[in-house]
């Protein structure tokens, strides 16, 4: 697809200098003239986006921070201003008190948002289903995981990350749901270095009705005591197994990561330690 000449036609003009992200298989971004265009590269894209657009016009009216305002134009792409400021950067330094509390207070009204707002949106409250589909896609990712990482896991180890995969798509289940971002790391959040705060929070694209602990996941990257933190404040202290259901659940991010052939063919090393980290190796 000619996604210059789409962009060209909305403008009405010629277009000479313009920057191009291509974003794994999912979307073709453009900045031109400080205006994001996100064009998806496959009809199903195109229905997320649709959807995406449905959920923002629901969320903004709950949530405090920023988040895109996007137009779409003709059910075919996005349109909406580039935002100032940075993704959050990974250092650990960054997650002072102020930022912690902006991020907490985020997910607090993001998940008070009541589900009846989603639910004729075809939301579904199950975030893995029993079925036959899912049942292949497991095996797909068993059979990859075993060509990739056979040599580097011992079959005891190989077994335990089986188990984990079983108990995580077909067994695991949250004390609670509410809509959540799902995908809360740190490129999705914008950070004003000369405030120092967040000022942004981006592609709510996965967003969906689902257990609450998925967004804690990124967290634990920082480390147990920021994702403790992060925990103790939304929680009130009060939940004393929320850290292990994070936990759980942020360990499922490897399994992708392996999968992704992108990131596996690139960062063997970074592999091999995460393993480690979430106690695979």
């Amino acid at each position: 697809m000619n996604y210059i000449s789409l962009i060209e036609k909305y403008l009405n003009k010629k277009i000479i200098n313009y920057q191009h992200i291509s974003i794994w298989w999912d979307f073709e971004v453009y900045i031109v003239d400080r205006v994001i265009f996100r064009l998806p590269k496959t009809e199903e894209k195109r229905k997320w986006m649709i959807e995406e657009m449905e959920k923002l016009s629901i969320i903004k009216k709950y949530v405090s921070l920023a988040i895109p305002n996007c137009q779409i134009i003709n059910d075919s792409f996005i349109v909406y201003p580039l935002i100032s400021g940075i993704q959050l950067p990974d250092e650990k330094s960054i997650y002072t008190d102020k930022v912690i509390n902006q991020l907490v207070w985020f997910m607090q009204e993001l998940h008070s948002i009541p589900l009846s707002e989603f639910w004729h949106k075809n939301e579904s409250t199950n975030d893995w289903t029993d079925n036959s589909w899912l049942r292949a896609f497991v095996d797909t990712l068993k059979e990859d995981l075993h060509k990739k990482i056979g040599t580097i896991l011992s079959k005891n180890q190989m077994n335990d990350l089986e188990n984990y995969m079983q108990e995580l798509f077909f067994n695991y289940e949250s004390p609670k749901k509410a809509f959540v971002h799902t995908d809360l790391q740190n490129k999705n959040i914008i950070y004003d270095e000369t405030r120092q705060e967040i000022t942004w929070i981006i592609d709510f694209t996965d967003s969906k009705i689902g257990w609450i602990e998925l967004d804690f996941c990124h967290f634990f990257e920082a480390g147990d005591d920021v994702l403790r933190k992060f925990i103790e404040i939304y929680t009130g202290n009060r939940d004393k197994s929320f850290f292990e259901r994070v936990f759980f659940l942020a360990r499922r991010s490897i399994i992708f990561e392996i999968h992704n052939d992108e990131i596996f063919n690139t960062k063997y090393d970074y592999i091999v330690q995460k393993l480690k980290k979430y106690k695979f190796l």
